[in-house]
């Protein structure tokens, strides 16, 4: 049987900032898969057009190179990984309208690929992390168990800055389930 923490629980409160941190990753990477597109070939132009497929499969062909500063970080451990995706998705243009705090991080008129240097590093960024999630998550890391508690797994995927040239709608109707007790972390992180 699964339980959750109470509020008042002092346990409860070391590890809720890591769930607020697993929220920003989950929403982060849930962008990268329900709505970009492989950065690798073509331009803006094209990239609007392209068919949005992570969702199904992670990106084909495999990445060549991991992105290094996720892999490092990865490769320490699971705490070490969330940290470090979540301080990028903390700061990037993707999800700051979904948390009023992380809005008035981002500077006005940034790049889509903030705080990174390209789209494509973005695009290497996320896939790399989406790797390292998933394979987390396949393992069955209790710290992704129920992270998202009594929310939808998908909550602000409909705020997230890629929903506007996506031109797709993703709606998730269920709420963390006790039963499934990894389902958000496999509906954020894996294909």
């Amino acid at each position: 049987m699964y339980t959750r923490w109470p509020a008042e629980d002092p346990q409860f409160q070391v590890i809720d900032p890591v769930h607020t941190e697993l929220r920003w990753v989950g929403i982060f990477l849930a962008a990268h898969k329900y709505f970009d597109v492989d950065r690798r070939r073509g331009n803006e132009l094209s990239w609007r057009y392209d068919p949005r497929v992570f969702h199904k499969h992670f990106p084909i062909p495999g990445l060549r190179n991991l992105h290094p500063q996720v892999s490092d970080a990865c490769h320490e451990g699971l705490m070490a990984c969330i940290r470090e995706i979540a301080a990028t998705a903390r700061d990037s243009y993707s999800i700051s309208a979904t948390e009023p705090e992380l809005a008035e991080m981002v500077p006005d008129n940034v790049p889509a690929y903030y705080p990174l240097s390209s789209d494509l590093e973005l695009f290497q960024f996320r896939t790399t992390a989406s790797y390292f999630m998933c394979w987390y998550t396949m393992r069955r890391e209790e710290i992704l168990m129920n992270h998202m508690g009594e929310k939808k797994c998908l909550e602000n995927l409909d705020k997230v800055k890629e929903k506007t040239w996506a031109d797709m709608i993703v709606e998730d109707y269920r709420t963390g389930s006790y039963a499934t007790p990894w389902l958000c972390a496999e509906i954020q992180f894996c294909p």
